[in-house]
């Protein structure tokens, strides 16, 4: 994690990484376009921005401070002249960081880092000979540039993020009564709905087919359930009425497909309390623990990952006092699953780092408390530690041996982000 890490280091001395800088801002100050790594880009953005606002107002002091940065007279007088004057209205943001693929050899993340406001006295083509651009990242860059154009141009057009478009009208509004509303214009899309209707059938077959195989490729090859499996193996076991709650990262979304899949073939839950769209780890105990308060006669199951349990699954201990006993199914692979499989797709080196744990006894924990605990290493033994559990009428925990399998949710938020937070 970059905790208290203010900037990047790049394997160099403070002295190598500072005449590095100035001749990245020297070399973009003159041309407006380099081509560099993606982390050089954005620590370019951070050296060079602050001395345009300094170019802002031409004063003998500014000047001086710009010329001990760059070290270049001719690159501070082109910031005071020309810079300076083009970006004065305009409140930060003067460059834009444009991706390119990667480098041949290593592999590193290319990028464009170019002036928001750009001379188009310059042509691409006297950019891409200065800059030693080959043809298919010039067409990248223009490309870019032409998108940015036809953004900028736009009028009276809801923003758009990808597939997320902004609301033209915004409500605040009780959900149940803006649907009652709704019904109320008698208006249905049939054929919209039936198609919604195949769409959903299709996914849920594709994924039966797909968890199944996995399920019978875990028996030949000995290896651990998948959590996929011990979600729709939970919900399978329970009564319409129950109340589910799930937390964690991966668990958090492998149960968000199994409680689909569920719903598709019939289950009919009292309710699903989960911690939402960012996974805020730690909430599952809390969060099921109100769920039996308001309905004690309802059996209230809670699948929570071993770190969102670590993260706040002490509080626990206010069901043993309160009387509110609830399954606790912890699916445990030994760590932060989603974490380090995130670090694993992002970081060079391939590896994660501070996201282990070892092998906790979560079911000795509660047996400690005063509840019943339970360990299941294999599939098989999953019922009969669920009935148990069920009947021994206490807070009871169901210790699950699982692998670590990343969910497509994951995945897909890991490729389309530019850099995880977790760095």
């Amino acid at each position: 994690m970059r905790h208290r890490k203010l900037s990047r280091r790049f394997s160099r001395t403070s002295s190598h990484r500072m005449a590095m800088m100035r001749n990245l801002a020297a070399s973009l100050i003159e041309h407006e376009v380099v081509k560099t790594t993606v982390e050089k880009g954005k620590e370019l953005r951070r050296f060079i921005e602050p001395l345009i606002t300094r170019a802002k107002e031409d004063t003998l002091h500014n000047r001086r401070q710009v010329i001990s940065e760059l070290h270049s007279k001719s690159a501070a007088s082109k910031l005071f002249s020309d810079l300076g004057p083009r970006f004065s209205e305009t409140k930060g943001g003067y460059l834009r960081v444009i991706k390119a693929g990667f480098r041949e050899g290593d592999k590193a993340d290319i990028c464009f880092v170019e002036l928001t406001i750009r001379d188009e006295s310059e042509s691409l083509d006297q950019v891409t000979e200065s800059e030693n651009i080959t043809k298919e990242e010039s067409n990248v860059l223009e490309d870019a540039l032409v998108e940015t154009a036809v953004e900028e141009t736009k009028e009276d057009k809801p923003e758009e993020l990808e597939y997320n478009i902004g609301a033209d009208i915004q409500l605040l509004s009780d959900p149940g009564a803006f649907f009652n509303e709704l019904i109320k214009i008698e208006r249905t899309w049939e054929d919209w709905f039936h198609l919604q209707k195949q769409r959903r059938a299709d996914w849920v077959s594709q994924w039966v087919s797909h968890i199944e195989q996995e399920t019978e490729n875990d028996l030949k090859l000995d290896r651990k359930m998948h959590p996929l499996q011990l979600a729709l193996d939970i919900q399978s076991m329970m009564s319409d009425g129950d109340w589910l709650v799930f937390d964690g990262g991966n668990t958090h979304f492998w149960n968000e497909i199994a409680t689909n899949i569920a719903a598709a073939g019939g289950r009919k839950l009292g309710g699903i309390l989960h911690p939402g769209n960012y996974s805020l780890l730690g909430v599952g105990v809390s969060f099921a623990q109100s769920a039996k308060r308001v309905h004690p006669t309802n059996n209230v199951v809670l699948v929570t990952g071993d770190g969102a349990f670590l993260s706040g699954g002490l509080s626990v201990e206010a069901c043993f006092q309160e009387a509110t006993p609830i399954i606790v199914v912890i699916d445990n692979n030994g760590g932060l699953d989603c974490i380090s499989q995130q670090q694993e797709r992002l970081f060079e080196s391939g590896q994660h780092y501070a996201t282990d744990f070892r092998d906790i006894p979560f079911h000795k924990m509660f047996e400690g408390l005063g509840g019943f605990g339970e360990l299941v290493t294999k599939r098989e033994q999953l019922s009969g530690a669920f009935n148990r559990a069920y009947k021994s009428g206490k807070t009871a925990c169901i210790n699950v041996k699982c692998r670590g399998v990343i969910s497509p949710i994951v995945a897909a938020t890991s490729d389309k982000r530019d850099k995880a937070s977790i760095e």
